[in-house]
């Protein structure tokens, strides 16, 4: 997973390798050439976290594959979540959660 982010001039504010912490598909690495080996010293997305979160809090996010990228997000916004969370907060199905995500970018 790559997460970059650049500002309204259009300076790269953002670009880090991220480790998704589960395998990487032969398809996803002909996709987008990031193996395993490529993210295996990389931050998490839950090391990134706040400094994304800075970095996007109020403003308006551009993506060129929303619906996936949307969809990853979330994923990972809910691991990290979970993980940072006491015990039986998120609901099983993470309704509570992912709801929120629909207004962030």
């Amino acid at each position: 997973m790559q997460s970059t982010a650049v500002d309204g001039e259009g300076r790269t504010v953002l670009k880090e390798l991220l480790d998704p912490r589960r395998p990487i598909t032969a398809a996803a690495g002909a996709l987008n050439c990031i193996t395993r080996s490529d993210v295996a010293c990389s931050p998490c997305f839950g090391d990134v976290f706040p400094q994304l979160t800075g970095i996007l809090g109020g403003k308006r996010c551009v993506a060129c594959n929303v619906g996936f990228d949307r969809g990853v997000l979330a994923r990972e916004l809910m691991r990290h979540l979970a993980a940072a969370l006491p015990a039986g907060f998120v609901s099983v199905n993470g309704h509570r959660l992912s709801a929120s995500l629909n207004t962030t970018c």
